[in-house]
């Protein structure tokens, strides 16, 4: 039996909704659904089952093994490469997130457009001398956001079970409980930065808090930071900087496990 991955789908479905230009709620009511239902596909909350999943194949035109990261390649999809639909070249983001689409504007330059893939919301644009220019300068974009995607996911996986996680869309949050007569709880807060498609830094905090918000650190949590961002770097005094997701993620068990000795409830 083949096991499903609901992170695979979800991407893939973005990636044919942008395709086929067919919002949430226009597919939803083309296969007999919510909008929620849809949603929840798409965010990777729930699998459909299969006669919707034959629907949707069916309205956005691919196969059922492309959709469920079976197949690798599907001829219409975009897998990191510009398309050109025949009225302008376009690449998309891997979940789809963002759309790259280039326009030859009147005086001959070439005008890159960065657009969000949910709401078409163009977020900047920018002009170019040449086709090359405005495409390398496009990819840069969705490289750097594809490897942010890719240290969020490799940060969550890591840290599953040894925190509880409260994922936002831009960074990975998550907390876990010191001492639940006092509710301390210590609160993670790890942001790639990844500046360029080269770049694995990701910038991390680490705080206690309580029924009051923020709280003082005791002598005992106070060492079990210091041990945890020795080999880091600081920016703003607060963010711990840790050279690839591997070390953050290294750094973040470390303190879960100096912690454990001072509270022993800690994750259980």
């Amino acid at each position: 039996m083949v096991e499903i991955e609901p992170n695979r789908l979800h991407r893939r479905l973005k990636r044919a909704l942008t395709a086929k230009g067919i919002s949430q709620r226009e597919l939803g009511r083309r296969i007999g659904a919510t909008q929620a239902s849809v949603s929840h596909y798409v965010k990777g909350k729930r699998l459909p089952g299969t006669v919707v999943l034959y629907k949707i194949c069916r309205e956005l035109d691919v196969s059922a093994d492309w959709l469920l990261g079976l197949k690798r390649k599907e001829s219409d999809m975009n897998d990191g490469n510009w398309i050109d639909d025949g009225i302008v070249p376009y690449r998309t983001a891997d979940d789809c997130s963002l759309v790259a689409r280039i326009e030859q504007a009147e005086d001959g330059s070439f005008e890159l457009g960065i657009l969000e893939g949910d709401t078409a919301c163009e977020l900047f644009a920018q002009r170019f001398d040449s086709m090359d220019a405005a495409k390398k300068y496009g990819d840069g974009i969705l490289d750097q956001k594809l490897q942010r995607d890719k240290a969020i996911a490799l940060i969550e996986d890591e840290l599953d079970g040894v925190l509880g996680p409260n994922l936002s869309d831009e960074d990975y949050l998550a907390s876990a409980s010191l001492d639940r007569d006092t509710m301390r709880t210590l609160v993670v807060n790890a942001v790639p930065i990844c500046t360029g498609p080269a770049n694995q830094e990701v910038a991390v905090t680490f705080s206690i808090s309580g029924p009051d918000g923020i709280e003082l650190e005791t002598e005992q949590e106070q060492a079990a930071f210091d041990l945890a961002t020795e080999r880091a770097v600081f920016l703003s005094g607060i963010w711990s900087v840790y050279a690839t997701p591997a070390a953050a993620i290294e750094a973040v068990k470390g303190l879960i496990a100096k912690l454990e000795k001072v509270y022993p409830s800690l994750n259980r």
